[in-house]
């Protein structure tokens, strides 16, 4: 078994950012009544694959995705096991990804306008107009 994609999809709400990570996975196991469990570390995948221990999913898996919802800021190691028969397999490859915030978007610049009128002795004598824009960035 291989899990093969790791996707961290963002969602604005109201009052702040949830993160969901989508996994999903490959498995040729001719066993048709196979479902699967899925686990989840904190930090950086391991050098040399080691078993995780904390299992994300309350009921086995059918489907060959995993959605993980509400998933804090930080670095995370997946993992994904079959399950038939009472027996589970040994976990597939790990899968890493960040769940950093959204970048922000709509980014644009202000412009001011204001207009100058000089006056001397009650007479109009010069009418200017100044707008000025901040600078984008290259």
């Amino acid at each position: 078994m291989k899990l093969t994609t790791l996707l961290f999809a963002f969602a604005a709400l109201a009052f702040g950012q949830t993160r969901t990570v989508v996994l999903t996975w490959d498995h040729t196991d001719p066993v048709p009544i196979v479902t699967f469990n899925v686990y989840r570390a904190t930090g950086a995948c391991p050098t040399v694959a080691v078993p995780i221990p904390t299992k994300l999913n309350a009921v086995p898996v059918v489907a060959k995705t995993y959605t993980d919802s509400n998933v804090a800021y930080g670095v995370y190691c997946y993992q994904v096991r079959a399950f038939a028969g009472g027996l589970e397999s040994v976990p597939s490859n790990d899968a890493q990804g960040d769940a950093a915030p959204g970048a922000p978007t709509n980014l644009r610049t202000a412009t001011a306008t204001a207009q100058i009128t000089v006056n001397e002795k009650g007479v109009l004598t010069a009418t200017l107009d100044v707008k000025a824009a901040s600078p984008v960035a290259p």
